[in-house]
């Protein structure tokens, strides 16, 4: 079976190449992705059998990358944990494999694939569908719990301009321009976040409802001035730019 590997974390592309290799009686690893852009172009390409799709990939994320594919083979996502996402999986017979990867469950994965469900087949599709509608539903949330000393205090979404990571903390910052330390981290908030909230670099996820003002920097970054009381400014990051130029366009 041809294989296909798309994954952003080179830690976890190494591992899962060295996987398949291990198994190359059953799989051929055909090529490597590591954004959604380079993997829809990869599986038109290639054609493969299974992908090996992180959620969490720049420019769109895997997802994403579902819904504009003309091709489906089998998947297996990879994710360092989402609960949601899992039982949803697990709902809709699509396999998916925790990080780190352990090579027993690996190889219980490789021995799921059946060749009668792959390639463009309309149950297979159906359930991909079931699954991100599951997924995306299960993934909303209203407000974030901030503890703060003896109390613990929710900050609704809608007042929340940006998340940001300073030092060994994610930090919110609201209209107000108050700031405090959240238990998420980026990686998780950008996948239980709702779609208003996009991430832009490597430690910034931002409100797209309170953009105030984009400035092209040198190259292609762009500033972001945000609507907070101290006019926050942000920066896009090189492989998340294309999130930002999405909402913009």
């Amino acid at each position: 079976m041809k294989a296909l590997i798309i994954e952003d974390e080179l830690h976890a592309l190494g591992g899962l190449k060295r996987l398949i290799g291990k198994h190359s009686d059953v799989l051929e690893l055909v090529g490597t992705a590591t954004d959604g852009k380079q993997g829809v172009e990869l599986i038109e390409q290639t054609k493969p059998d299974v992908i090996f799709l992180d959620i969490n990939i720049p420019v769109f994320n895997g997802f994403e990358l579902l819904n504009k594919i003309s091709y489906f083979p089998s998947v297996i996502f990879t994710t360092a944990y989402n609960e949601f996402a899992v039982k949803a999986f697990e709902a809709n017979a699509v396999d998916y494999l925790l990080k780190p990867i352990e090579p027993a469950r690996f190889v219980q994965a490789i021995e799921r694939l059946s060749p009668t469900k792959r390639s463009n087949s309309p149950d297979q599709e159906y359930q991909m569908q079931q699954m991100l509608k599951d997924y995306f539903s299960e993934r909303e949330f209203s407000s974030i719990s901030i503890k703060l000393n003896n109390r613990v205090i929710f900050v609704h979404l809608d007042e929340i301009t940006h998340f940001y990571a300073e030092d060994k903390y994610v930090m919110v910052n609201n209209l107000d321009s108050a700031k405090h330390i959240t238990s998420f981290t980026i990686q998780e908030l950008e996948q239980r976040l709702p779609s208003r909230f996009i991430r832009i670099s490597r430690s910034v996820v931002i409100n797209k409802n309170h953009i105030r003002e984009a400035r092209r920097n040198f190259g292609k970054s762009y500033e972001i001035i945000l609507c907070d009381k101290n006019s926050s400014r942000v920066e896009t990051g090189s492989k998340y730019v294309d999130n930002f130029l999405r909402v913009i366009r």
